[in-house]
């Protein structure tokens, strides 16, 4: 993938929340997620958005999660490029400008990382 450049302003910064597993009362293992972030990314080093078109060429950007009959039907795909070496794993959240993302998938590229995020709420 080349990286589209995109002007420095129109980056993103954002707070990130790492997945953590904890027991339930059942003994069961569960997602959970601090209350305060891990890291905070400043716009400078934050995340330039692309045009979804590789991973989610189909899909709606924007909605969220919508309930059907059948159940909740995921929506809002973001692609986005990191340059830094910041950690980052799938299933981590990402809350940015008040939205919650979740890293959904990471390509590796020499020169950055492509996170593909999943809007949560």
């Amino acid at each position: 993938m080349v990286l589209r450049e995109t002007p420095p302003v129109w980056r993103q910064g954002f707070d990130l929340y790492r997945r953590r597993t904890e027991r339930d009362t059942l003994g069961r293992e569960t997602a959970h997620y601090a209350k305060e972030p891990d890291v905070r990314v400043e716009a400078a080093d934050g995340l330039a958005f692309q045009h979804p078109r590789s991973w989610n060429s189909g899909g709606n950007v924007g909605a969220g999660e919508e309930v059907r009959a059948w159940g909740e039907q995921p929506g809002g795909i973001l692609e986005a490029c990191l340059r830094t070496e910041l950690e980052l794993a799938p299933y981590d959240r990402l809350d940015i400008g008040g939205r919650l993302w979740e890293v959904r998938a990471i390509q590796r590229w020499p020169s950055h990382r492509k996170l593909m995020l999943q809007r949560v709420r």
